[in-house]
């Protein structure tokens, strides 16, 4: 070779610099990805947590106890928290503590029946205790919005019951549209706040896995026209 191009071979020392060299680097990619990877778990440990209490916090029977009160006190003063009780006794308590017996006995997959196919008679026997408790309620003469807004109901659990013999349509999101659609009916603008429920019950549901986007939104149109048909059963006479 001519003088000034000889090749240069590295020498033994610097062989090991660039191995090492090479092996923090890797370490340090190893660390920053385990790192990361912590990072995204315990985020998801969050939003895990919050979807779940969302969809605990919104579920249907506290929605509906609360609705119920609501109604009672607006129409009748105090005399209506007896009613609002004696309606969530035969709409949410009775048939929710069935459920709840049925699936620790193993009758049913859980207490939200995540199983489609057990669902119609299921919703087929709350319908019924509805129907005792509007009976028992129209004896007795409670408020007329607190029997409307029952009567609602069961329309929307027949159309969801109907539904589920082929599609696992969301209850919770029906329900929370609906108790959104009767904030609004009962106080006005203010309670387009209330809007913060169906959004929050929508998004743990997905989070969740329980059900899908379209079987939310589903689920809200159902709110949505129950709390319409709720709305034209109030205007004055």
């Amino acid at each position: 070779m001519a003088n000034g191009q000889q090749q240069q071979t590295p020498t033994q020392s610097e062989n090991f610099q660039n191995c090492r060299w090479k092996l923090r680097n890797h370490a340090s990619c190893i660390v920053e990805r385990v790192g990361s990877a912590r990072s995204r778990g315990i985020w998801d440990q969050i939003f895990h947590a919050k979807a779940v209490f969302l969809s605990e916090a919104f579920a249907p029977p506290p929605l509906l106890v609360v609705l119920f009160l609501e109604v009672g006190i607006r129409e009748a003063d105090w005399t209506g928290v007896g009613f609002a009780l004696l309606a969530a006794v035969f709409v949410v308590i009775g048939p929710y503590l069935a459920v709840i017996v049925m699936s620790r006995r193993g009758a049913v997959s859980d207490r939200f029946i995540s199983n489609r196919r057990q669902r119609a008679p299921i919703l087929l026997g709350v319908l019924l205790s509805i129907f005792a408790g509007l009976f028992l309620l129209i004896v007795l003469a409670a408020p007329r919005a607190l029997v409307t807004a029952i009567l609602c109901i069961a329309v929307g659990l027949i159309w969801v019951t109907v539904v589920s013999l082929f599609w696992k349509l969301s209850i919770h999101a029906a329900i929370a549209m609906f108790f959104a659609a009767a904030q609004v009916i009962l106080w006005g603008p203010w309670g387009l706040a209330a809007l913060f429920v169906p959004v929050s019950v929508g998004w743990s549901r997905v989070h969740l896995r329980a059900h899908t986007g379209p079987q939310v939104f589903a689920g809200f149109g159902v709110g949505l026209i129950i709390g319409l048909l709720y709305f034209l059963l109030e205007l004055p006479q």
